[in-house]
């Protein structure tokens, strides 16, 4: 998954940098279960990743998708 700074986004239209990300969030987990049952579960909030799917920018209100280089070809 690729991480995203809020830095490296501009709205496409009006070059603001005044926006909301909309995307998917993971962080890596551990659980073990026994019998059915989970006796162990663990996060590292050290791996957090967001993925960013589409930008709204609150300054022209445009809605635009974030494609990766790869879709696009």
């Amino acid at each position: 998954m690729q991480r995203h700074r809020p830095s490296e986004h501009r709205c496409p239209n009006c070059k603001s940098t005044t926006f909301v990300l909309y995307g998917n969030s993971q962080v890596s987990r551990t659980e073990a279960w026994e019998n059915g049952v989970a006796n162990f579960t663990e996060t590292d909030p050290k791996s957090h990743a967001f993925e960013v799917e589409s930008i709204e920018c609150l300054n022209c209100m445009t809605r635009s998708q974030i494609k990766t280089t790869e879709v696009m070809t």
